[in-house]
């Protein structure tokens, strides 16, 4: 995937001179806000538990992304995540997550 900014996405943060956003099991980044990498459905969980992400923030050289079924992305690029289970998050949606330095 390699296009101008993709449409539909629900969230951007920036860290590490480089945006990424999320939207659904899509993480996609950017350098320079306009020309954007990365897969569309590119966030697969081992579980086959959808990972439908709806926000993202960046702290402590980190991108942190969270939407629902007690998923935690993390990555420092856009490009390579790493998927965490929070059993009690398991039942809830989060709509916004900030971090702190």
């Amino acid at each position: 995937f390699h296009s101008g900014t993709p449409d539909g996405l629900t969230d951007v943060a920036f860290g590490n001179n480089r945006f990424v956003s999320v939207s659904g099991k899509t993480m996609v980044y950017s350098t320079d806000g306009e020309n954007w990498y990365g897969s569309p459905n590119s966030i697969t969980d081992t579980s086959n538990t959808t990972v439908s992400l709806r926000t993202i923030a960046f702290g402590n050289n980190t991108f942190l992304a969270m939407g629902s079924n007690g998923r935690i992305v993390t990555t420092s690029d856009g490009s390579s995540p790493t998927i965490t289970f929070i059993k009690s998050l398991d039942w809830m949606t989060v709509h916004g997550v900030t971090c702190s330095e």
